[in-house]
């Protein structure tokens, strides 16, 4: 009698076999994206479309997951750019451009309207939305649009997008800041550039709100090109109790080219810091000035002895001897041994 054969456990047809969800089509959302934009171009009454936009959704290289665009867009047309990647069924268009990770628009001449319409864009992306990052260069984006983006980032915002960087945009100064840091303060940003915006010491309190808040991830500040000054500099030191002192996330640092010099007031704030802050790794305070009083100050705490600092830039200037001792901190100073060879280049021969 010929026992029937058990089902396989290991090896068997079908074992383990699960529907597997497929990804969108990359190829398929480029085509709609293409379709969506020439609808909205012609609906808000644009003269046409822009060929450079229709060309990175159309080039050799793919479907793009970074856009970069630096073609002067303006408003209307920063509108329908955002509305063509959101897609939405209900304005008539057949669907979202998932797949974008990072939008960046460089003196697109976006304008406070347009920066509106990209914070739409940030507020509503969904949970299969894959964007990360926004950046804006040179674009004009004012007080209004400060506002707008940060408040995109406010309690119940958006919480996948974790880098926005502004530079070369002196249209919303200090009271844009307030605006933005006001949304930003429970947002998931981790990365946070503000360069060359012309901000002054008025905006040191508001910056300092953000490192306060059990809900802060910012790892990385840039606030290089502004004018901060030896004044600003104390003040983002010490204000809000101390918050850049007690920040538990903050890594990187770059508070450079901000018309600093010799200031004893602001150098031993950014010493206190630093020996406060164990979890700040990176300082980039180079484009200053400081003499060699100031890096006597500063090696009270940037020196080879600090093992929590991996890297300080600063501006050369001062004697060498001096310039060594701070390049020392985090083992910049120092050559690396090479490693002792296992193999057959490792074996010397013993002296006789």
């Amino acid at each position: 009698m010929t026992m029937p054969k058990k089902k396989g456990k290991g090896k068997g047809k079908g074992k383990g076999k699960k529907d597997v969800k497929k990804g969108p089509d990359p190829a398929e959302m480029a085509e709609i994206f293409r379709k969506n934009y020439r609808k909205v171009c012609q609906e808000i009454g644009l003269p046409g479309v822009d060929e450079f936009v229709m060309q990175s959704f159309g080039g050799e290289e793919g479907p793009p997951r970074v856009l970069t665009l630096a073609s002067p867009l303006g408003d209307a047309g920063v509108q329908a750019l955002t509305k063509a990647l959101q897609g939405k069924n209900q304005d008539g268009l057949e669907g979202p451009y998932l797949i974008l990770q990072s939008l960046r628009l460089w003196n697109c001449d976006v304008g406070p309207y347009g920066a509106e319409c990209v914070a739409n864009m940030i507020a509503e992306a969904g949970e299969d939305s894959e964007l990360q990052m926004i950046e804006l260069m040179g674009n004009r984006i004012g007080i209004e649009g400060a506002f707008k983006i940060g408040d995109a980032f406010a309690d119940g915002g958006n919480v996948k997008v974790s880098h926005l960087w502004i530079s070369m945009d002196n249209s919303f100064k200090d009271v844009g800041v307030a605006n933005l840091c006001s949304g930003l303060r429970t947002s998931a940003i981790r990365s946070l550039k503000l360069e060359f915006v012309g901000l002054t010491i008025d905006a040191t309190h508001d910056l300092c709100k953000l490192f306060t808040g059990s809900k802060s991830m910012l790892r990385e500040l840039s606030l290089k090109g502004n004018q901060l000054k030896d004044e600003g500099i104390e003040a983002l030191c010490t204000l809000q109790d101390q918050s850049l002192k007690k920040s538990k996330t903050l890594q990187k640092l770059d508070i450079s080219d901000n018309m600093c010099g010799y200031h004893p007031g602001a150098l031993n704030a950014l010493v206190e810091v630093l020996r406060g802050n164990e979890n700040l790794k990176e300082v980039n305070y180079s484009g200053h000035e400081i003499g060699v009083e100031g890096a006597k100050i500063l090696l009270e705490v940037v020196n080879k002895e600090n093992k929590n600092l991996d890297s300080f830039k600063i501006t050369s200037g001062i004697p060498s001897e001096l310039m060594d001792k701070l390049m020392e901190c985090g083992g910049g100073g120092k050559k690396k041994k090479g490693k002792k060879g296992k193999g057959k280049k490792g074996k010397g021969k013993k002296k006789k």
